[in-house]
């Protein structure tokens, strides 16, 4: 099952970092997509997580008090 964590600023990217390392170890049919370690670089980044939204089955979404009002800077 692919599961698409979705963070925004620093603290929210460690709780997605930890997620992911987490969730295969707890349930081991995810396949977690974390964009940090998942984009190939070079890729057209726009392009490969539309497609991986599109795949997931499951979407985790890392709120913060840091990034809970604020703009979205990254998927």
């Amino acid at each position: 099952m692919k599961v698409f964590i979705s963070w925004s600023g620093d603290l929210s990217k460690c709780l997605a970092e930890v997620l992911r390392q987490w969730l295969p170890a707890v349930i081991q049919a995810v396949k977690p997509y974390y964009s940090p370690d998942d984009i190939t670089k070079g890729a057209r980044w726009t392009t490969e997580i539309a497609k991986e939204l599109e795949e997931a089955s499951l979407g985790i979404i890392c709120l913060t008090q840091d990034n809970l009002e604020g703009p979205l800077d990254y998927v």
